[in-house]
């Protein structure tokens, strides 16, 4: 089963997203009102983000892929 793992969480702006997956992922940011912030597309195990310009709140990570589905919480501070 291929996991996800979103830390530091909490963070000042710069995170990472690790998967054990082998399969390119897509990553999008969501505030917590829905709205799409970032999207990144074709990631590869531990890709770095950074949304140290974002506001201060709690942030909705999605990563998808062919083996992947995940939906978590950020809380950036």
């Amino acid at each position: 089963k291929n996991s996800v793992i979103i830390y530091p969480n909490p963070t000042n702006g710069t995170f990472k997203v690790a998967t054990n997956s082998t399969d390119p992922y897509d990553i999008s940011i969501y505030n917590i009102s829905g709205c799409l912030y970032k999207e990144v597309p074709n990631c590869i195990n531990n890709t770095d983000l950074d949304i140290s310009g974002y506001s201060e709140g709690i942030y909705i990570i999605k990563v998808t892929g062919r083996s992947l589905a995940f939906i978590g919480k950020l809380l950036k501070n």
